[in-house]
């Protein structure tokens, strides 16, 4: 038989497999340890379900001396958590006027024309998959009235009944005033409205 040539070698190497063989073994048994990797060992959960940073988008009034920020957050079973924030141009001094979580299939969103041309008011878009709805809300962060800390221009015109199909909101006539275009119910074109902020009502627009 040959002799061994190289004993120290063969003891280095299986002082190596040992250790290596303890590091291996801690990992599988110890997965939170690594909180960034996914396991998928016998139990089949799946580790490192987290929520995502929020995504910000923001809209400058037309005057450009305020912002509007949306920030959105998604949560680990998908539902939406939106909220908004009045600011200066440069994005300080923010002050949160607005906020609601949604459901996964919802979204809400900032519209083109979204403030009012004296700043003071804004309208945002709800989307829940089936309808929209409007929402108009004060710069300040003051609600409307005790029971309204904003208007929903969608539900209000269900509650007068009126003759048409609520199509969309456009933006703004006057600090005020909101322009509404309608459907009839076979889809065609129906008479645009002005939605009166201090008093609710809905006036239709000569054609």
């Amino acid at each position: 038989m040959l002799p061994h040539k190289h004993p120290i070698l063969k003891i280095f190497i299986a002082i190596a497999c040992f250790f290596t063989g303890i590091y291996l073994l801690t990992r599988y048994q110890n997965p939170k340890a690594y909180p960034n990797s996914i396991s998928t060992l016998a139990t089949g959960i799946v580790v490192s379900a987290s929520a995502s940073p929020a995504a910000e988008i923001q809209a400058h009034a037309p005057d450009g001396t305020a912002n509007l920020i949306q920030r959105t957050k998604i949560s680990a079973d998908q539902s939406k958590t939106y909220s908004f924030f009045a600011a200066d141009v440069d994005g300080k001094n923010q002050q949160q006027i607005f906020t609601r979580t949604v459901s996964p299939v919802a979204s809400m969103s900032i519209p083109f024309n979204a403030w009012a041309p004296d700043n003071k008011t804004v309208f945002l878009e709800e989307n829940d998959g089936v309808a929209k709805k409007y929402l108009v809300v004060k710069v300040s962060g003051e609600r409307f009235s005790k029971n309204e800390q904003f208007l929903e221009v969608a539900g209000l015109w269900g509650e007068k009944k009126m003759d048409y199909v609520l199509d969309t909101v456009t933006g703004w006539a006057s600090p005020t005033l909101l322009i509404l275009t309608t459907k009839k119910e076979d889809g065609s074109k129906g008479p645009n409205y002005w939605f009166e902020i201090p008093s609710r009502s809905f006036l239709i627009l000569a054609s």
